[in-house]
């Protein structure tokens, strides 16, 4: 029962935010806010300067805080930071 339950809440919330929010995207140069009401376009990464607000880069350089490799230039994000390639 609780499964059923959880999935049908995950489902709903995905038919929101299907219908609700808007489809477009930032482009390289423009303001964002690294959430899904203003998020970069393909694979560019927003640059927060502060709470929320950003501007859309290639990638981040080296030192830069990080989730992923993808975000980091040099293709290596290790601790929550953009490292160079061993």
């Amino acid at each position: 029962m609780h499964h059923s339950v959880g999935l049908v809440f995950v489902m709903m919330i995905g038919l929101a935010v299907s219908i609700g929010l808007p489809n477009k995207c930032a482009q390289l140069g423009e303001q964002c806010s690294k959430t899904v009401f203003q998020r970069c376009c393909g694979n560019y990464v927003c640059d927060l300067k502060t709470a929320f607000q950003g501007v859309c880069v290639k990638c981040y350089p080296l030192e830069h805080g990080c989730m992923t490799d993808e975000e980091c230039c040099s293709g290596r994000c290790h601790v929550f930071q953009c490292k160079p390639r061993p």
